[in-house]
């Protein structure tokens, strides 16, 4: 499965940054994150941050990756949250996962399946 975002320097960069944007309702570094995924006004930050969420496994953060999966208007950032989410291995993202799988565009797609196939796997793993 090919990662989102590959460079790890980078998105520490965009971390520290998402610190300083505006969210100053958010007492911690998750809310943080999860506020950046749902309002940052840049794609590549908003995808970048679903990323590392999926990389971290953050349960926390389903329901928002569920909400970028459906509604994010950039294709690359539903792409990235349905990757997420199979990387975090929660069964409340089969639904959403089951209808990106027949999404119009490849890369929510792909990364659909991807996901559903990872949940899958680990609920098989889990169960024996």
């Amino acid at each position: 499965m090919k990662s989102a975002c590959n460079c790890s320097l980078k998105l520490m960069t965009s971390a520290f940054e998402l610190q300083g944007d505006g969210m100053e309702g958010s007492d911690t570094y998750m809310e943080k994150l999860i506020y950046s995924l749902k309002k940052h006004p840049r794609p590549q930050k908003r995808k970048e941050v679903a990323w590392m969420l999926g990389e971290k496994k953050e349960k926390v953060a389903v329901a928002a990756l569920i909400e970028s999966l459906d509604s994010d208007p950039d294709i690359f950032v539903r792409a990235a949250a349905a990757e997420a989410l199979g990387k975090i291995g929660s069964r409340k993202a089969i639904s959403i996962l089951e209808h990106a799988s027949i999404h119009d565009m490849v890369p929510v797609r792909k990364r659909a399946e991807e996901a559903l196939k990872a949940i899958s796997e680990t609920s098989r793993s889990r169960t024996n």
